[in-house]
């Protein structure tokens, strides 16, 4: 399940939007934690000048997903620390972050 869209406008800024499909909330779960890997290393690899962060729905983000906190062991933890240094790679870019609240 795709549930961020990469556009990049004409100026050269990147839109990273989070649209969790038939849902009313986006959540950390791990549909995003994939695409969101995927989203950064896509932003790695491509010329922009910044990156704006935003949501198709009415809250930005709801948090994590309880269900499956509540089922994270030792076997499986590493997919929340994957999401949690890619987040890190994108402030550490040296290039602009905007999250329009």
């Amino acid at each position: 399940m795709q549930v961020i869209k990469y556009q990049k406008d004409q100026q050269g800024i990147v839109h990273l939007i989070f649209d969790r499909p038939g849902s009313s909330a986006n959540l950390m779960d791990t549909h995003f934690t994939e695409n969101f890997a995927e989203t950064i290393t896509r932003l790695q690899n491509d010329e922009h000048l910044g990156v704006i962060l935003r949501s198709e729905k009415s809250t930005f983000f709801s948090g994590g997903d309880l269900t499956m906190l509540a089922q994270v062991n030792h076997e499986n933890a590493n997919q929340i620390f994957i999401c949690y240094r890619k987040l890190r790679q994108l402030c550490v870019f040296w290039k602009p972050v905007a999250n329009p609240l």
